[in-house]
């Protein structure tokens, strides 16, 4: 290995070792990076400075490594070319030590190859530190420092998922952190090709109870080469509940016969995590437990947190029971429900049982109300009931008797009647005979819908006034989701005046028949479609001139054709021009041409390519005859003999008799919804999805991952109920948007499906 050191004069020699000193100070300090002009030779690799006034030129690292390595005070090294570092592992300089910095000037790169390099100063990146092309890795506790224009490119890996798509942790109990949980080796089968380890990202968060998924990071164990990965909600967490500690309970005092669901005692309970009170509700396991003795009894009582961290606490509690002086034996009671607008006296009172306080015995008598002539109010209300003793020896008793009043069921109401429309017009057009009642409003379910002429009728949406005091559940189209009633009303769709196309046809030669002229349609935006066709296809055209058509329109039902008097299969005549071309005569043979190459003299002329008729796209090829002997042409063509050349044949595709007009099929949709949420009680589901303005929804459901055995079903509002499902069931949903243009449907994307 050779260096070069150039050589100074003793006063300046110091003044340049107390500068480097300076600058290795300040770049191991505040990262001051040098100059390009203070380099002495360009063609050097690398410069090095050390405590004590070192600084030396060198061609290769190998010098400056080995010179930091064994001083004890470390040094500074500069890159100043491109550098790739292949050290034996068996080399001890390979190690960057605590105390000495490597600074990768601007426009250097640094690769590492084999086997690498421990770093436990700091790198100081000008120019590029390339580990992507680098085949060794970096290690050690050192740090790196990008500056400026600086890069730092570290190696990619990929981590191979298999199995489950999250990783397992320990269970923890709620109160403990993600900290104190780790995911074991045998719970990780996401493979990575480096050593690492799995973490949660957020250590110190307290998870709630339950399993939950919480964002996880590979660390790998060389951070100086390689980058962590966060895997967002990929680590599973299992948390138990923590059980709340019974701190106080004051046993309640109960009257003989009580029961227990009469009785509040005073109790608290604390979190064993932090001592704070755990807010919830206290029961006796045994609600119709009535006390049969007298004195101090155990009872089970049952403590249900509110928050859902905690556990339930099933405990032995006391309960002082008392004695009671009854005074009634028996409540009277409702015979039976009310109804909006009645009074007590429709109300009939039974049972009741008064007995002697003293001796027990019964107290004859009757039980009615108070004021019978008091309305019912909606709901559950208690009414005062009097107690009429038989013999005078007794007072009247007052007790309050609960009387459940229910709405008052309607079943039948008034529906509107609906102005006639014109076919293509909305129900927007048509208007009701009255939109509102005494009882509520109507309105059309969409009055965007246009109806057919043979309409089975427009539904017309009910909207109560009042739900609370009527019920109106009995009506046919009742919906409970928002207590509307939708029925359907007869509508007049009256038929829309038929427009007929304009009509075109293909050019003819002299002598062609008529079905060899396609016929073409071009449609207004008020009509509908049909078939075309010659009405007579085999009719030989000799001249120019107007040829009848007919038109065989689609829909007779919403369009009136009767103005252009159809026949009696309903085709209408029409006129089309046809073009008719003269066919051409073949020249005279030359007289130079030999005799065998002659034509016969009663060969037909032939039309030239540039005569001919118009082709549809759809239209078969005609193939023609062959001719026989030695005058046929190699692909089957006839040639003219007379003429001594090949003439041309012109090969035509017939158009058929009959072309069917249809209307192009609409182009799908931009719009794009989605399902938001699923909200599920038993055979239903509610689903929430993403609004897009003037456009309805069809939602597709199926028990199958994939959508097998799938079902739809289309509504005109983002969110709606589906019913029929299999309670405790879970289903795939995924929506859609529609609408309607030009008489069929355009429908949009289908979102991605949601399981609920």
């Amino acid at each position: 290995m050779k260096i070069r050191i150039r050589k100074k004069n003793k006063g300046k020699g110091r003044l340049r070792r107390l500068l480097a000193a300076v600058l290795m100070s300040a770049l191991l300090a505040g990262h001051i990076p040098i100059p390009a002009h203070a380099y002495a030779e360009q063609e050097y690799l690398c410069h090095y400075t050390q405590p004590g006034g070192i600084d030396k030129y060198t061609y290769t690292l190998d010098d400056a490594l080995i010179a930091c390595y064994n001083n004890p005070r470390g040094g500074m090294i500069e890159l100043l070319k491109d550098c790739d570092i292949n050290i034996p592992d068996y080399i001890m300089y390979k190690t960057i030590k605590s105390n000495t910095s490597l600074v990768i000037r601007e426009g250097v790169t640094l690769t590492i190859n084999s086997p690498g390099m421990e770093i436990n100063g700091k790198i100081t990146v000008f120019g590029t530190l390339d580990m992507q092309n680098s085949k060794g890795i970096l290690t050690g506790n050192g740090t790196v420092e990008v500056i400026s224009s600086g890069k730092y490119l570290k190696k990619e890996y990929q981590i191979e998922k298999t199995g489950d798509t999250s990783l397992s942790a320990r269970e923890i109990t709620y109160g403990q952190r993600l900290g104190d949980t780790w995911i074991p080796e045998e719970c990780v089968e996401w493979r990575s090709p480096i050593e690492g380890e799995w973490k949660f990202v957020n250590p110190d968060l307290v998870p709630q109870a339950g399993e939950r998924k919480y964002d996880v990071v590979f660390q790998p164990k060389h951070t100086l080469t390689y980058d962590p990965k966060i895997f967002p909600a990929s680590g599973k967490v299992t948390v138990r509940q923590a059980v709340p500690k019974r701190e106080l309970y004051i046993a309640p005092t109960l009257h003989y016969g009580q029961n227990l669901l009469d009785v509040r005692p005073e109790y608290r309970f604390i979190s064993p995590i932090n001592s704070e009170e755990v807010p919830g509700e206290f029961t006796y396991e045994t609600e119709n437990w009535s006390a049969e003795n007298l004195g101090e009894q155990t009872v089970m009582s049952v403590f249900t947190p509110n928050d859902n961290n905690y556990s339930a606490v099933r405990q032995y509690v006391k309960v002082n029971v008392v004695p009671t002086e009854p005074e009634i034996q028996a409540y009277p009671q409702a015979r039976s429900r009310g109804s909006y607008g009645q009074t007590l006296e429709d109300i009939a009172l039974l049972g009741g049982k008064c007995t002697n306080p003293y001796n027990g015995t019964e107290v004859g008598g009757k039980w009615e109300w108070k004021d019978p002539s008091e309305r019912l109010k909606l709901g559950e209300h208690t009414y005062t009931a009097l107690f009429v003793p038989e013999k005078s020896g007794y007072e009247m008793r007052e007790e309050p008797v609960t009387v459940t009043t229910l709405p008052k069921v309607m079943e039948d109401i008034s529906w509107p009647e609906s102005s006639a429309i014109t076919y293509g017009e909305s129900l927007s057009e048509s208007e009701l005979s009255f939109t509102k009642n005494e009882y509520g409003t109507f309105a059309w379910a969409d009055e965007r819908e246009k109806p057919d002429v043979k309409n089975k009728g427009a539904r017309v949406v009910f909207t109560p006034a009042d739900t609370e005091i009527y019920d109106w559940s009995r009506l046919a189209g009742y919906r409970e989701e928002d207590k509307t009633v939708t029925f359907t009303i007869p509508i007049q769709v009256m038929p829309l005046t038929g427009v007929l196309p304009k009509l075109s046809a293909g050019d003819l030669q002299e002598g062609q028949t008529l079905e060899q002229s396609p016929l073409q349609a071009e449609y207004g935006s008020a009509s509908g479609a049909g078939i075309v066709m010659w009405q007579e296809p085999e009719k030989v055209v000799t001249e120019s001139g107007n040829q009848t058509a007919l038109f065989l329109p689609d829909d007779s039902d919403n369009y009136n054709w009767s103005f252009y008097e159809p026949d009696a299969l309903g085709r209408i005549a029409m006129p089309v021009y046809v073009e008719v071309h003269k066919k051409e005569i073949p020249p005279t043979a030359s007289p130079s041409v030999s005799p065998s190459a002659s034509a016969s003299p009663s060969a037909p002329a032939v039309p030239s390519a540039s005569s001919a008729p118009f082709q549809s796209a759809t239209d078969s090829p005609v193939p023609l005859p062959t001719a026989s002997g030695s005058n046929a042409a190699p692909d089957g063509l006839s040639t003219l003999d007379s003429a001594g050349i090949d003439s041309p044949v012109i090969v035509t595709r017939m158009a058929d008799k009959r072309s069917t007009i249809r209307k192009s099929k609409p182009k799908a949709l931009s719009a794009k919804s989605r399902v938001k949420k699923i909200i599920r009680r038993g055979g239903r589901a509610k689903l929430i999805c993403r609004k897009v303005k003037k456009l309805r929804y069809e939602v597709e459901y199926s028990r199958s991952r994939k959508g097998k055995a799938s079902k739809k079903k289309r509504f005109s509002k983002p969110s709606f109920t589906i019913k029929g499902l299999s309670a405790g069931k879970k289903y795939y949903f995924r929506v859609r948007v529609w609408k309607t243009v030009n008489g069929q449907r355009a429908y949009g994307k289908w979102s991605g499906r949601k399981k609920g």
